[in-house]
């Protein structure tokens, strides 16, 4: 009896290191298996946050230049005095609208690449389209406010100076043609960041939806 009961005291000692290591183990290991779906449930809520932010991002970019189609360019579609008559920019450069890059930089590692760099381009054509915008106004009220009230006879165009004449038919025409094609580009990317949503698998819960006028796109 003394011999099976030092054995079963022996089989304790062996039995007991082991299961400690086994629950050590399992725990880590669990420990870790939860960590890493937090870890996948973070990098998907911030993934989710980065898209909607875009698609706000986007629409307002879409916003500010169907204002500036509707107030500077639709008007004198067919006039020729546009340059000088179109009001001054709806744009308001104390509130700039970018994208994050850092933040949608994941497309990049997630087959987005071209999203991505879509994503860049049209920033960058918008904000140039501002710029233009910004050296307009600045042009029209150096150079047209302080001369329409001339007495003399000569038209509103004459009395501004050939330079500044020049340069205001340029930036005008330079707005003429990028406006609609920025339109489109935010448009486009509108709708393909929603399709990104989906191959990215980001969840059951849809992308912000935007009331976008699609008519100012084209």
């Amino acid at each position: 009896m003394a011999d099976a009961a030092t054995e079963a005291w022996h089989l304790k000692d062996f039995v007991q290191p082991v299961v400690t290591i086994f629950a050590t183990f399992v725990g880590a290991t669990l420990a870790f298996v939860v960590a890493e779906i937090r870890s996948v449930r973070e990098e998907k809520r911030r993934r989710r946050g980065a898209i909607n932010t875009a698609i706000v991002t986007v629409f307002r970019m879409h916003l500010t230049l169907s204002e500036c189609r509707k107030q500077v360019l639709a008007p004198y579609e067919h006039s020729d005095e546009g340059w000088l008559r179109a009001p001054i920019s709806p744009v308001d450069r104390r509130d700039p609208i970018t994208f994050d890059a850092a933040e949608l930089a994941f497309l990049l590692n997630e087959g987005q690449g071209d999203l991505y760099t879509g994503l860049m381009l049209v920033s960058d054509k918008f904000e140039t389209i501002v710029s233009v915008l910004q050296k307009r106004e600045d042009l029209i009220l150096s150079s047209v406010h302080p001369v329409v009230h001339q007495t003399d006879n000569l038209t509103l165009a004459d009395r501004v100076p050939t330079r500044e004449a020049h340069l205001l038919q340029a930036l005008y025409a330079l707005i003429k043609e990028e406006v609609p094609v920025c339109l489109a580009g935010t448009q486009s990317l509108y709708d393909r960041l929603r399709t990104a949503w989906d191959d990215l698998e980001l969840g059951k819960v849809p992308p912000m939806h935007l009331p976008f006028n699609r008519e100012t796109s084209t």
